[in-house]
């Protein structure tokens, strides 16, 4: 869950995947 939340602060968190707040 972490991973999503970086996700849509950075664009790609480290799982490495670009993707929106959304998915």
């Amino acid at each position: 869950m972490i991973d999503v939340l970086l996700g849509m602060i950075s664009g790609q968190a480290a799982s490495g995947r670009a993707v929106p707040a959304g998915a």
